[in-house]
């Protein structure tokens, strides 16, 4: 199954709907875009909304694999929640209250992630709710302080070439030995 449209569905959601966040998808300046993973490491300000916070999504990673006997796709993705500070105007104090703003942001998305999980959204199908790993570590870019969260789950893949949401196999699904 692929979750790629679903996962970036359901954290614009949340980016829409946490109180300090109120992403607005039309709107010009954008608080939610999806990012890859090697922008996550760079500066990635452009286009957001002035003086606020921004939300970036990082595109998932996977590989596939056994788990108890079944076989299962082990996705890794993340996010970054920053705020904007100001060095002239305030600042250490105002780097730290982006710290500070930034983690509680972060801290409400994961208890969400894990009650939705509990709750069983398919993005999550109950693979964090009581196995949780989240790494949060801190992210500083010029005018810009928060953290970025890295988080694995997990749910199952299909493995039949048979099955009826397989393609149709010009070979019959059977490659020849000899090519």
């Amino acid at each position: 199954m692929t979750y790629n449209d679903l996962y970036r569905k359901y954290w614009e959601h949340q980016a829409a709907n946490h109180p300090d966040l109120l992403h607005q998808a039309d709107a010009g300046s954008r608080i939610f875009e999806v990012i890859t993973i090697d922008e996550a490491l760079g500066d990635f300000r452009s286009g957001v909304k002035e003086k606020s916070f921004i939300m970036r999504l990082i595109e998932y990673t996977y590989t596939v694999g056994r788990s108890g006997g079944e076989v299962h796709k082990f996705l890794q993705g993340g996010f970054i929640i920053a705020r904007h500070y100001s060095q002239r105007a305030n600042g250490s104090s105002d780097y730290l209250q982006a710290m500070l703003d930034g983690e509680r942001i972060v801290d409400d998305m994961i208890e969400k992630a894990i009650a939705d999980s509990r709750n069983g959204h398919p993005v999550f199908n109950y693979s964090i709710d009581s196995e949780h790993d989240f790494s949060v570590i801190p992210v500083r870019m010029p005018d810009y302080a928060g953290w970025r969260c890295i988080y694995t789950w997990q749910n199952f893949f299909r493995d039949c070439i048979t099955s009826s949401e397989a393609p149709a196999w010009v070979d019959g699904g059977v490659t020849p030995f000899t090519l």
